[in-house]
């Protein structure tokens, strides 16, 4: 059934990128058919992921189909995806792999080639989120399980989206000068949706956005009217806000979320207790870095890292940690270097680069641009929970990262017209 559904999303997407030319509606459906990749759907074929990205990156590639940057981009990755067919010294096949990596290329380039604006962004992260938010709670007070995993059935992934996402508007929001109602309610359902999935990444997240709203909503002038209050104003409200922050979170903490999974992990957490949770992590990582250090310059070959997990698993004694296969590193970057050795990690290096590059360049001459404040957060959140999780949806993260991109197709139309 949910494979049915999920064909005809993409189809659905196909038709509205084409034909209708309506892009927004046409990733929202992509995002939405990629969500239960990993779990939910695991019957349906990869390869059915790659049509619905490559009919709308055909739909918008017309207009810069001579751009010297689209066409070195399109260079770069034939050029890496090439030499790993040709010389990559992998035992497993890639060709899985490989149509699945492509999906998510052409959703970053088909979004990048996209003309956004403040409003279509929101439309996409306000939809989606919502509907993230609700799957939450639905799964929560019908179903009641130990950890909420949402859409994707995995909690710390599904957590650390809903912050990705919620940053972005969040931000935006203490940019704009909303009012505290505006911001105070969603930011509580996305915190109790981030608790019922008991992962302290997602809290990590929250933070994140909390820090760089706060400080955008006391420090940043309004793009209607600018602040006339002084340093030491701004500074006493800054430090009241977050006493009342803190006392909020310290209450709520304790009355409400004390016999929830991640108070109980948390807290045994700071009592210097190594959980299951923190042990797999550290072993996760020393078997990534030792297969890192039999294969620098290829890695050993995309989806094997499950593999060598199980082995480095059983040269160990019982130490209390569980012993099921592991598909991931819960280090993105140990994780490339593992599977994709020196050459991987330069490639995606580089994409990241451009991206980053990209929007800062942008907000250098557009400082008022209020959603690029939030992109940015979005990216922080994702660059510091990727060190103790690996990359949080099968979709979102190539969206963000093309919509941080296309603010250089932007910046040149600027340039251009002036």
């Amino acid at each position: 059934m949910l494979t049915i559904i999920c064909l005809t999303a993409m189809a659905l997407s196909c038709f509205c990128s084409l034909v209708l030319k309506k892009q927004e509606i046409a990733l929202l459906l992509v995002l939405f058919s990629f969500a239960f990749i990993f779990d939910y759907n695991k019957e349906m074929s990869h390869y059915f992921y790659f049509i619905p990205t490559f009919c709308g990156f055909l739909s918008v590639i017309g207009n810069e189909a001579k751009n010297k940057a689209m066409i070195f981009l399109l260079f770069w990755f034939a050029a890496y995806y090439c030499l790993i067919i040709v010389f990559g010294p992998y035992v497993k096949s890639i060709w899985p792999w490989l149509f699945r990596t492509l999906s998510l290329v052409f959703l970053f380039l088909w979004t990048m080639l996209i003309k956004w604006d403040r409003k279509k962004i929101l439309f996409i992260i306000v939809t989606y989120g919502s509907y993230l938010l609700a799957w939450g709670f639905l799964e929560k007070f019908i179903f009641n399980p130990i950890r909420v995993g949402g859409p994707m059935a995995m909690p710390t992934e599904y957590a650390v989206v809903l912050s990705i996402l919620w940053s972005i508007w969040f931000v935006d929001s203490c940019m704009q000068k909303k009012s505290f109602f505006i911001l105070i309610i969603p930011t509580i359902m996305t915190l109790s949706v981030v608790v019922f999935s008991g992962t302290r990444t997602g809290i990590i997240g929250l933070g994140i956005g909390i820090l760089f709203g706060t400080y955008s909503y006391i420090f940043s002038n309004s793009t209607s009217t600018a602040s006339q209050t002084s340093f030491i104003g701004k500074s006493v409200t800054s430090l009241i806000t977050f006493l009342l922050v803190f006392m909020v979170s310290y209450i709520i903490w304790n009355t409400f979320m004390k016999d929830l999974v991640i108070a109980r992990t948390t807290e045994s957490m700071l009592r210097g207790n190594i959980d299951a949770s923190n042990m797999g992590r550290i072993i996760a990582w020393l078997t990534a870095y030792d297969t890192f250090s039999n294969n620098k310059i290829w890695g050993a070959g995309p989806d094997t890292f499950s593999d060598f997990y199980s082995k480095f698993l059983r040269k160990l004694p019982e130490i209390g940690i569980l012993r099921k296969p592991l598909p991931h590193a819960h280090n993105e970057i140990l994780h490339i270097l593992s599977e994709f050795g020196l050459v991987g990690f330069i490639h995606l290096s580089a994409i990241v680069s451009f991206c980053l590059f990209s929007i800062i360049n942008y907000m250098r001459k557009n400082k008022n641009n209020t959603i690029c404040y939030g992109i940015i957060t979005s990216f922080s959140i994702f660059f510091v929970t990727m060190l103790v999780n690996g990359t949080p949806s099968f979709g979102i993260i190539p969206y963000i990262m093309g919509v941080m991109a296309s603010f250089y197709f932007k910046e040149q139309q600027y340039v251009k017209n002036s």
